[in-house]
C-alpha cells in the first residue's frame, strides 16, 4: 500500500519524447486589439522581438531552456509541454500531440505551435 509520499526512482527505462516548440506568427498590437489601445504607449508596439516566425526549440526535459528568449511565454506552454512529454494526448486537437498557444502578451502576443515528436 502507497503511503501518500511520492516515490523517486532512478529508471532509465521510460520512454520520454521530444517535443517542439515553434513561433507560429508574431502578431502587433494593430493585429491583435486595433488602434484603440487601453492606455497610452511609451513608443511603438511591433510585433515582439524576443522572437522570429519559424524559431524553433527543441525540448527533452520539462525545464526552460537556456536560450528560450521569454520566461512569460515559457510559464504559459510549460502545462502543456510536460503534459506532452510524458505522452497526454489534448484531447480538443484530432492529432493528441498538438497544442497551438499565445503567449499572455495581449499587446505584442505570440503564438506557438507545442508539438510532440
Amino acid at each position: 500500500m502507497l503511503s501518500g509520499r511520492v516515490i523517486h526512482t532512478n529508471r532509465t527505462d521510460i520512454d520520454r519524447t521530444k517535443v517542439k516548440i515553434t513561433v507560429l506568427k508574431r502578431l502587433s498590437s494593430d493585429e491583435t486589439i486595433g488602434k484603440d489601445l487601453p492606455g497610452t504607449p511609451t513608443g511603438p508596439l511591433g510585433p515582439c522581438g524576443a522572437w522570429k516566425d519559424g524559431q524553433e526549440f527543441i525540448i527533452e526535459e520539462a525545464r526552460m531552456p537556456e536560450n528560450f528568449p521569454c520566461p512569460s511565454a515559457w510559464y504559459t506552454m510549460y502545462p502543456y509541454v510536460r503534459a506532452l512529454l510524458w505522452g497526454a494526448k489534448i484531447p480538443w486537437y484530432k492529432e493528441g500531440n498538438v497544442v497551438v498557444l499565445n503567449c499572455i502578451d495581449a499587446l505584442r502576443t505570440v503564438m506557438f505551435k507545442v508539438e510532440r515528436l
